[in-house]
């Protein structure tokens, strides 16, 4: 950032990339998390932020408290629903999630803790 114009600017050939620092900040975060997530097909997140997703949202609590595992496979949310169809997107019904994680966790080794 010291080579950034006033407003975090900065030339690039014919043009201008703005850098945002705020975007470090959030991968710095989310390193954070994977570092205290155990290995796996986990879909983590801090457990102060558990209160954001909703009482429909299954999640329990891992790493002495410190982070939520939401259990996406049994995932049923009208929003995401809803981003779903707008998007296009394919919605796997549970049982396809389950057999396509069973078969993943089959074929790939146990990551070491």
């Amino acid at each position: 950032m010291d080579h950034c114009k006033p407003g975090h600017e900065v030339g690039l050939g014919a043009g201008i990339l703005l850098i945002t620092p705020v975007m470090g900040s959030a991968l710095i975060a989310a390193v954070g998390v994977d570092k205290k997530a155990p290995r796996g097909p986990l879909l983590t997140m801090e457990a102060d932020n558990v209160r954001r997703l909703g009482s429909g949202v299954a999640t329990h609590s891992i790493a002495n408290g410190k982070l939520a595992a939401i259990d996406w496979v049994h995932l049923e949310s009208a929003s995401l629903a809803k981003i779903q169809t707008k998007a296009h997107l394919a919605t796997p019904d549970q049982d396809g999630l389950e057999a396509a994680l069973t078969r993943y966790c089959g074929e790939e080794p146990v990551p070491e803790e």
